[in-house]
């Protein structure tokens, strides 16, 4: 449309005597536009056609624009959408092996970038058109000045080709510290208690001051490239302007209408470039976010599992064992964590597992809940290897309590209610009353409808846990497992905790993971791991009768250590 109205100026400029020829190629062709619309070849019928087409083209590009915007942040949506489900999805070893920081940061700042690029290259695409629509009508008007043009425009692109590659390498610098960033904020809030207490929040300063002066420098030569490439374009612009102004009217005797309309062409031409080489440029440093969330897409689906819909399991319950564990090993790398386990949890019993750190305890714990892979050895669930169950169905049969239970900044109810689907607000209540949790919620400013903060620190590392322990319950687990679910309590904490496990006794198998031996005092039987291995096995009072490993560590915890 710019094009046309651009062109329709060479006939107005004859008409109104400026000078030139009407048998030109292109007043021609433009002749044969206006008899085909039954207008009259007047100056005032050619102004209103170039009205009635910048009209237009103003609605054209209204359109273009909201469509560009559209497209741009529904892609950074999409790939939003995508990362995060493929990140959820993805197994457990996944986040082991990598940042939180560089995930959140590839979900939030690269996402962004790229749809920039996506902006961007719509955008080149239209400057593009918009160019070769420009030529195209400067070709007709004259070929050799056009000609001139090309040449010269040419050797600019070359001429500033570099520093596209320096946007490149810019890009990729900026990719790099925005995740650093990222996972330095992240680890500084996470650890906001420590800093403080241990009096280093200039040591944490001054680490965060380090990162954000190296995004701050990249970004500051992002933002200058442009204005040196601006300049060199602006002055090459006018030079080849009085060149072709030169050497169009003294040399090649181009008529004044054409190179009238040349100039007009070359005017408005220059932004369009300068814009396209710029948008290359910005390009240039949106690429490598580009291939941060494709590597980070392709790691995360190297991970996948297989979750399938949510089926009902038949019931893990009736004679036997729940489960059973035969001759396990796992290794992390060429670091070998479990040998050739063997234990078996019957229904309704509490098991106990106990040994020093690094003996295998929590891994064994990773491997019943299939976060990882077990080869070789098999664990069975009433005979059947857990692994032919899908994977979403057998989570969901087990109640999972850690050393640190993880709130979400909710409600108590919320919080309880996470994963639970359409339980009512009498299952909720029972919960919390087997969890000896529902008293102090009870007594809380807003009760169950109570924010609990950021991770749940406006509660106390006792409550946090006995929330924890009534949600692991909400959906009437055939099996229970606390990772040293009461190493961090003090012992009024720990004894609730341990008076709720000691009522579930008999309705669900219990797995405690124990650092602190007296945790499992009441488990009808104790597994000792020493070195990835079971060294022993009994009752606390068989255990304690014998000269064993178990006897000697509770000796070391009587005495203190």
């Amino acid at each position: 449309m710019e094009g046309l109205a651009f062109a329709l100026l060479l006939p107005l400029l004859i008409l109104i005597g400026v000078g030139g020829s009407e048998n030109g190629t292109l007043v021609l062709l433009l002749r044969k536009v206006v008899t085909a619309l039954s207008l009259p070849l007047t100056p005032m019928s050619l102004l209103l056609l170039i009205v009635g087409v910048a009209a237009m083209q103003m609605l054209v590009l209204i359109t273009q624009s909201w469509l560009a915007a559209r497209l741009q942040h529904a892609y950074t949506a999409t790939w939003r959408e995508t990362l995060f489900s493929t990140y959820m999805n993805a197994g457990w070893p996944f986040f082991v092996r990598s940042r939180s920081g560089d995930l959140i940061n590839t979900i939030i700042g690269e996402t962004n970038r790229v749809g920039g690029a996506f902006y961007l290259i719509s955008q080149l695409l239209s400057a593009a058109m918009v160019t070769a629509v420009y030529l195209t009508v400067a070709f007709y008007a004259s070929w050799e000045v056009t000609g001139l043009l090309l040449l010269s425009g040419s050797l600019l692109f070359l001429f500033t080709h570099r520093f596209m590659s320096a946007g490149y390498r810019i890009g990729e610098e900026i990719s790099t510290y925005s995740s650093d960033l990222e996972c330095t904020v992240n680890e500084f809030m996470g650890g906001a208690k420590l800093v403080k207490a241990t009096a280093t929040e200039g040591l944490a300063q001054s680490k965060f001051v380090s990162v954000i002066h190296k995004l701050r420098d990249v970004y500051f030569w992002s933002s200058f490239y442009p204005s040196i490439l601006k300049g060199i374009f602006e002055f090459s612009a006018i030079s080849v302007l009085c060149v072709v102004l030169v050497v169009g009217t003294h040399s090649l005797r181009i008529d004044s209408a054409s190179i009238l309309l040349i100039v007009a062409l070359f005017v408005r031409l220059v932004p369009r470039a300068f814009s396209l080489q710029q948008n290359l440029q910005l390009l240039g440093g949106y690429l490598p976010s580009i291939e941060t969330i494709a590597k980070s897409h392709d790691v995360a689906v190297s991970y996948q599992e297989t979750l399938t819909p949510m089926v009902e399991l038949p019931p893990l319950n009736g004679e036997g064992a729940t489960v059973s564990i035969h001759d396990l090993s796992f290794s992390y790398g060429d670091k070998q964590v479990l040998r050739s386990v063997r234990m078996d949890f019957p229904q309704g019993k509490t098991i106990g597992i106990v040994g020093s750190s690094g003996s295998g305890k929590s891994t064994l714990v990773d491997c019943i809940l299939r976060l990882n892979e077990t080869v070789p050895g098999m664990i069975t669930a009433q005979n059947i290897p857990i692994h032919e169950f899908p994977l979403k169905a057998w989570r969901r049969r087990i109640g999972y309590v850690s050393q640190e239970t993880f709130l979400f900044h909710d409600t108590v109810r919320n919080n309880m209610l996470w994963g639970s689907g359409n339980l009512k607000e009498v299952d909720m209540v029972e919960a919390a009353r087997k969890a000896y949790a529902h008293d102090f919620i009870m007594a809380l400013s807003d009760e169950y409808e109570t924010v609990v903060g950021d991770r749940g620190m406006r509660l106390s590392v006792g409550q946090k846990q006995r929330i924890g322990l009534a949600r692991a319950l909400m959906n009437r687990p055939a099996l229970l497992i606390l990772d040293e679910a009461t190493s961090a309590l003090d012992s009024e904490s720990e004894q609730y905790v341990l008076d709720a496990i000691q009522a579930l006794h008999g309705e669900m198998t219990i797995i405690m993971i124990a650092h602190r031996l007296s945790t499992v005092k009441n488990a009808d039987r104790i597994y000792v791991l020493e070195g990835g291995k079971v060294v022993e096995c009994g009752t606390w009072a068989e255990l304690l009768a014998q000269k064993t490993r178990f006897s000697a560590l509770w000796e070391l915890q009587q005495a203190g250590h």
